[in-house]
């Protein structure tokens, strides 16, 4: 299974449609929340599963803050971030990621991409498709599972 992710996209649908049109076939997509509206619009114009949560700056929050998701025998706990502490981000990730029983973690919020491992759980944040941080270039992801394996990349855009 092969799925793009996304994140922080902040109204920039175009974007999403012209990486989700270049990359080749997906069978999924999955979006990290900030601007969750941006994901059903295009799951409207392309017949693709997707998956997506509310974040800080998405009003109202009807829509779900967090998820887990059961793909190919692979249990993935997807939220935004701005529920977790901010004195101690990295460390309420992990304790969600734990509860969840996750074998992949896909968060959003901080706009910055990132990949690591603790406790035998992989998290994943794609980055920001529109406002990335630190000088970072735009970035998505791509995560793909097969036979109990879990492969996570970050992409930049392509200009």
């Amino acid at each position: 299974m092969r799925i793009a992710v996304f994140s922080d996209t902040h109204g920039n649908v175009i974007m999403m449609e012209k990486i989700l049109k270049s990359i080749g076939p997906v069978d999924f997509f999955i979006h990290a929340g900030d601007f969750y509206r941006d994901a059903v619009k295009v799951s409207q114009q392309h017949p693709i599963n997707m998956e997506a949560v509310v974040g800080n700056c998405d009003y109202p929050r009807v829509e779900p803050q967090e998820l887990t998701l059961h793909l190919e025998g692979i249990t993935i706990y997807l939220l935004h971030g701005h529920q977790l502490d901010p004195g101690d981000f990295y460390n309420s990730l992990i304790q969600k990621g734990k509860e969840a029983e996750a074998d992949l973690v896909v968060f959003g919020h901080t706009h910055l991409a990132s990949r690591f491992e603790r406790d035998e759980i992989i998290f994943f944040n794609p980055g920001s498709i529109s406002s990335p941080r630190m000088g970072n270039s735009p970035t998505y992801g791509i995560i793909e599972i097969g036979n109990g394996e879990i492969n996570v990349e970050t992409r930049e855009v392509p200009r």
